[in-house]
């Protein structure tokens, strides 16, 4: 069953997509190994809409394509190689295993990718492939997780994201990044990171959008 509100993972799960910030508690963990996916990256291997699970983390043997033996013998798997780079290589050998044929139409992908586009608008893109606004909305929300609106913010926020590990002036990423201003990319951080730009900057990790506090 999902949960809401997470700070610590335990066995194997399958977390949403988050528009909100993810605190994982290390008190109790020995270690935290995972896989992020693209924005629509899940239908490749779970049989589960996006937006079921945004925003919680689901069991992956309450998704029913693994028995409870299976996660179990994985994680077990994982957790004994120790070493992180084995670790990954063994989670994506398991990956491997449940990829299965492409369930979102080819038009979610070129709709994700579109939207990363600073001053993207979505009646352009609706009228470009022939859709209504709720179509597109439908369809961008079932394989995302968002509504189009909200992934288009996320979009935007993780390219400051990315941005923000180089050396530019956060007011030039602002701008590089579609920001109509300093302030408004500073509220898009609160809303959506917890905290601002140059707390970012200051307290990241070698890991795009993580942080240790």
């Amino acid at each position: 069953r999902g949960s809401k509100d997470h700070d610590s993972v335990a066995g194997a799960v399958l977390s949403g997509p988050f528009d909100r910030p993810l605190r994982v508690s290390s008190k109790d963990q020995e270690f935290v190994c995972g896989a992020s996916f693209a924005p629509a990256g899940t239908s490749r291997f779970f049989d589960v809409p996006a937006e079921a699970f945004a925003n919680c983390m689901v069991e992956l043997a309450a998704l029913g394509q693994l028995s409870c033996g299976e996660v179990s013998d994985e994680i077990d798997a994982i957790r004994a190689a120790r070493d992180p780079e084995v670790c990954l290589r063994r989670l994506e050998d398991f990956l491997v295993r449940l990829r299965r044929p492409e369930s979102a139409p080819p038009v979610v992908g070129w709709l994700v990718a579109e939207l990363a586009v600073p001053d993207a608008r979505l009646h352009v893109l609706a009228e470009r492939v022939g859709y209504s606004r709720r179509r597109l909305h439908t369809l961008v929300k079932t394989h995302a997780g968002y509504g189009p609106k909200r992934l288009q913010r996320v979009l935007r926020f993780r390219q400051a994201l990315v941005a923000l590990g180089a050396t530019a002036e956060i007011t030039e990423i602002a701008h590089a990044v579609g920001y109509s201003y300093h302030s408004h990319m500073v509220h898009e951080f609160q809303d959506l990171g917890g905290m601002s730009p140059s707390d970012y900057r200051r307290l990241r990790t070698g890991y795009t959008g993580h942080v240790r506090s």
